[in-house]
């Protein structure tokens, strides 16, 4: 059996509920096989015990607890996924007695079980999140990734957080747990052991993040990053006036005739210039194969419609560079008090892991760029922490020069993962706007 999943699954409703009506959540915890193994001597069973009774600590009450365990009963068995508690008051000590009667036996179908969970919830019209521990790879044959962007594409409003648990040896792992973060607008952190899990979990879960509505005035409009059966192509419009070392002229790229569209979405998600793609199918235009394009966050994009069977698109968190007709001005709108934008902090870099030691402040505001990151720091971030909508665009030479890479928003590195130790020579940090009111 491959390591499987040690994984704790979280989908809470994030949105408000009715008065005198309660949130509701569902845990989802493995019980496979695999958590026999051990970290530090300790069997992750054990750890992910302690890690659900940190969490049970610091939840709040006023929020419907549910628990969905898999693996626990037989041997081999895909379809071994039960609910242990449905969705109801929440109360630790029973969630704490059922997972500790838990027994580890079987397969990993983490897929199908964060599937019926998203499900389950979706009747609560609430936009749910997933928090997610995993230790390994999916052993039933689903890709957490295409699970992740099926449930966006039906309209199962969720977002993953996912927490990556011993991964250091598992960059396959590592890859596919970041890409359903990714796919569904989520932060991906890594933990090394017990003290990290808890951590992590703590950060995480003690209180999910909301996500800020996008404003639909504007002359440009956001876009989802998976937009199965819609197509798009360049106005000849600029949305954004970006510097010249973040525009980037994309070749389009004929795919081999058995290509699926998440090959160009992956191919987008790899470059750090990318923000939008499009999979133009076999059969659209007279193609004989498949044909994927892809633009910078500078190129404006025609409004998204109907597309060829088979074609798709989408666009990065938080880029607007959709046009809209009109360009209706946000001024337009007459609200009761006067509407302003703030930023986030932008991202923290401290020079020793766990968010200690000395401390840099990176950003603050929309687009602060860094010419020249100080020689100290170039070579000494330890541990990172951004704000949910901040990220970094990271170039290895001062100047904007050598190799880039980003750091996705709202990443929260205890401990800077290995893809990410290498040298800040120089560095722009973009921000999303969040709404405000001024007094």
């Amino acid at each position: 059996m491959k390591n499987g999943f040690m994984g704790l699954a979280l989908l809470m409703t994030a949105g408000t509920a009715q008065a005198g009506e309660n949130a509701s959540a569902m845990l989802v915890l493995d019980a496979s096989g695999s958590m026999w193994g051990q970290v530090d001597g300790r069997a992750k069973i054990e750890i992910a015990r302690e890690a659900v009774g940190t969490l049970v600590a610091q939840w709040n009450d006023a929020t419907d607890l549910g628990l969905m365990a898999y693996g626990h009963r037989r041997k081999g068995d895909c379809a071994d996924i039960e609910l242990l508690r449905a969705v109801g008051r929440f109360d630790a000590d029973a969630i704490r007695t059922r997972v500790a009667a838990l027994q580890p036996r079987g397969m990993t179908p983490i897929g199908e079980s964060v599937r019926q969970a998203a499900v389950a919830l979706r009747h609560l019209e609430r936009k749910a999140t997933v928090i997610l521990v995993s230790d390994g790879e999916e052993t039933c044959s689903a890709d957490p990734c295409a699970v992740g962007a099926e449930l966006e594409a039906h309209g199962v409003d969720f977002t993953a957080h996912v927490i990556g648990f011993d991964l250091e040896r598992n960059p396959k792992a590592r890859d596919q747990l970041q890409c359903l973060a990714r796919a569904t607008g989520g932060r991906y952190l890594d933990a090394r052991d017990a003290a990290e899990l808890n951590q992590a979990m703590a950060s995480v879960a003690a209180a999910p993040p909301l996500e800020q509505p996008t404003p639909e005035c504007g002359k440009y409009a956001a876009g989802e990053p998976w937009m199965p059966g819609m197509s798009t192509w360049p106005t000849g419009g600029v949305a954004d006036d970006l510097p010249k070392e973040r525009r980037k002229s994309f070749e389009s790229i004929e795919l081999a005739e058995a290509t699926q569209p998440q090959a160009c979405r992956a191919l987008c998600e790899g470059d750090a210039l990318c923000s939008a793609w499009f999979f133009e199918p076999i059969g659209s235009n007279f193609r004989t194969k498949p044909v994927c394009f892809r633009w910078d966050a500078a190129t404006a994009l025609a409004q998204p419609s109907e597309g060829p069977e088979g074609s798709a698109m989408g666009i990065k968190a938080g880029v607007r560079q959709i046009q809209i007709e009109g360009g209706t001005s946000c001024a337009d709108d007459p609200p009761a008090e006067t509407a302003s934008l703030r930023f986030n902090e932008g991202c923290t870099a401290y020079d020793q892991e766990n968010y200690t030691g000395n401390s840099m402040q990176m950003g603050g505001e929309s687009g602060l760029r860094v010419r020249e990151t100080p020689e100290r720091w170039r070579n000494g971030i330890k541990s990172l922490a951004c704000e949910q909508g901040c990220g970094i665009l990271v170039f290895t030479e001062p100047g904007y020069d050598g190799g880039n890479f980003s750091v996705p928003d709202g990443a929260q590195f205890p401990r800077m993962p290995d893809d990410y130790q290498r040298p800040f020579g120089s560095y722009e940090v973009g921000c999303q706007a969040l709404p405000g009111v001024q007094p």
